[in-house]
């Protein structure tokens, strides 16, 4: 009789951690799902608000992916990191795009087109982002937002 109870007992711990092991294995499961859910929402609200990945920006430049990572790297493309990934706004891209006729120094620096403005910048992609984010008209943004919802 205490055989056949110790026996029941090993096979109950058994299936005890046999659930466990489940347990465990759902839980993670789940982690993962929710994390996944949560960087497709960024990548949604961050493509809302106006970015692109930089797979996007390489075919709106005309450049490999590749490239437009090592620009980013080597601080020639302005981006903002989100988990593994960057994300460049949409107006750095039209600026790229769509450049304005600067003044470059003695030692190759931009200068900022804008009158007042004494800024300089190594490179083009920073006075790019300078310009977007320091002189935007005022009325580009509201144009923006007369389309929304």
């Amino acid at each position: 009789m205490v055989a056949m109870g110790s026996r029941r007992m090993n096979s109950l711990l058994q299936t005890l951690k046999t659930l466990q092991r489940h347990v465990a294995m759902l839980q993670a499961e789940a982690e993962r799902e929710v994390v996944r859910l949560a960087a497709q929402r960024l990548a949604e609200a961050l493509g809302a608000a106006g970015t692109l990945s930089l797979p996007d920006v390489a075919r709106q430049l005309g450049i490999h992916r590749a490239t437009a990572w090592k620009w980013v790297q080597r601080g020639r493309l302005p981006a903002v990191r989100v988990g593994h990934h960057y994300r460049v706004p949409l107006g750095i891209i039209g600026a790229m795009l769509h450049p304005v006729d600067v003044a470059t120094g003695v030692g190759g620096e931009w200068r900022c087109p804008a009158p007042g403005c004494p800024v300089v910048y190594a490179t083009a992609a920073a006075l790019a982002a300078h310009l977007v984010l320091a002189h935007q008209p005022t009325g580009a943004t509201k144009k923006g937002r007369e389309g929304e919802g």
